[in-house]
């Protein structure tokens, strides 16, 4: 029973490791996302069309719409409907 114990503890030591690991690269992610869409923004005249660079990218537009939310309360741009 011991074993079985031990065993269970080592593998939520390593779900919580990989959850860890998993945000770490999130949020690297997330910045590399910033800094491709600001520089788009820049060589298109700050304009875009969301569905469009989802596209390019293979990336959902959720994701597009975040990053450029998180931008936006950066200060970095200011999205206009």
């Amino acid at each position: 029973m011991e074993g079985a114990k031990q065993a269970l503890l080592n593998r939520e030591d390593e779900i919580n490791s990989l959850k860890r690991q998993v945000e770490l690269l999130n949020e690297e992610y997330g910045a590399v996302l910033e800094a491709y869409l600001l520089g788009y923004l820049r060589e298109h005249e700050g304009e875009m069309s969301i569905k469009e660079y989802a596209d390019e990218l293979k990336i959902s537009e959720v994701r597009v719409k975040e990053a450029l939310e998180v931008l936006q309360k950066k200060g970095k741009i200011k999205l206009v409907p």
